[in-house]
Formats: structure tokens, sequence, C-alpha cells
């Protein structure tokens, strides 16, 4: 709302158009504001519109440009893999990719931006791989839990994702215990056939026998994965 209303009637105008369908028409528009106001507001509006237009010439030079303009925001050379991909050329798109990984910086909102960038383009296992890096970077392995474990859950591996719950209370600290019983009763939630029961009670119990003074695998035991 607030970007709305800092709007110019030029701007306006285009944002009008661009939710109208006139593609065309907008995209005249931002490329005009664009020359003289560099924000990511309109980029990614000019992005947006350039991708419904299928413009992918197009789309290449903006993300490209974006890229020169803020080389330490790494969410723009997703943008430009993500144009290579479109295009077919696969291992352009890859080294962008890998690229904004690398370059990642060590901070926690440079981490969820990154994130959010591959998975708002579909890219799960690459959004994955940016917050199991970024624990590494942060030094912190109980960071972005529940990003981490709805990539698991999306992609159907049961399994890490009950890793996930039970490294929460690995060092017997029972603050995390709510949290990784919310994980395990979220997941058994459509579990008809008690296949995740299945695994969530072997890990369980695995690591009950290699750790049996943690007090909290005990309590989620008998919580409910008896």
């Amino acid at each position: 709302s607030l970007a709305f209303a800092q709007q110019t009637p030029e701007e306006q105008l285009a944002m009008q158009y661009y939710k109208d369908g006139e593609y065309e028409k907008a995209s005249e528009l931002f490329d005009k504001i664009q020359l003289t106001k560099k924000n990511a507001y309109l980029y990614y509006y000019n992005f947006q519109t350039l991708y419904e237009l299928h413009d992918l010439d197009k789309l290449e030079k903006l993300a490209k440009k974006q890229c020169k303009l803020f080389p330490e925001q790494q969410r723009y050379r997703i943008d430009l893999g993500f144009v290579y991909e479109m295009s077919n050329q696969i291992g352009k798109a890859e080294k962008e990719y890998q690229g904004a990984l690398k370059e990642m910086a060590a901070k926690e909102y440079s981490v969820r931006e990154i994130y959010s960038a591959f998975l708002s383009k579909g890219k799960r296992e690459y959004a994955l791989n940016a917050l199991l890096k970024g624990r590494s970077l942060l030094n912190n392995e109980k960071l972005f839990t529940k990003e981490v474990t709805g990539i698991y859950s999306q992609l159907g591996r049961s399994d890490k994702l009950f890793e996930e719950a039970l490294a929460l209370i690995s060092d017997n600290d029972a603050k995390f215990l709510p949290q990784a019983e919310e994980i395990i009763q979220n997941a058994l939630a459509d579990d008809e056939n008690q296949q995740k029961y299945t695994i969530i009670k072997t890990l369980l119990q695995k690591n009950m026998q290699k750790y049996p003074d943690n007090d909290c695998y005990t309590l989620l035991l008998a919580w409910g994965c008896q």
C-alpha cells in the first residue's frame, strides 16, 4: 500500500495495464520508467510483464542489467538463471543458480532471500540447499527448521522431515519439544497407511538406544509415537 501511494501517475498507469493484462503497454511504460527509477518493486513488475509476454530476449537483458546494477543481490542471478532455463540453456542456468548459492552472504536475511527467490521459481532443491548452506554459514543447525521441513514435506521425503524434528531435541533441550511434536503431528495428519508413523517410530527408537540419557526422546515416545 505504501509503495502504491508513492507511485507517480505514470507508474500507476503501468501497474493498471499490467493488472488488466495489457502487457505490451505495461512493458513500454515500465521500460521508460526504469531508465530513471531503479528499484526492486518496479523491476519485478517489469520482469513479470515480460514473462507473461514470453519475451525471453528482453527478459535476459533486464535480468543482466539488474545483476550489473546490484551485484551483491544474488536473487537477480536466480532470475537470470530462470530466463536461461526457459531458453533451454541449462548449463548457463545452473551456473547462475550455483553462483547465487556460492556468493550467498552469511546473514539470515540473505539466506531467506535466496531461499524465497528459488522457491518462487519452483526450484525446491536449490531452495533447500540455500537453507542448509545457511545453517553452516551461520553455525546454527536449528535455523530454518520450518522452511526445511516444509520442503521435505513437498518432496515427499518423510525420513528427512522426521530427522529434522528429532535433531531439534538431540541435545535434550526441552524447549524445542513442542516444535518437534508439531512437525511430527502435521506430517502424520494424512498418514492413512501408517507408513510415516513407522518411519518416525523406528527413528525414535534408534535414537533412544543410542542416547538413553536424552529425556526428550522418551517424552516424545510417550506423547504419541508408541
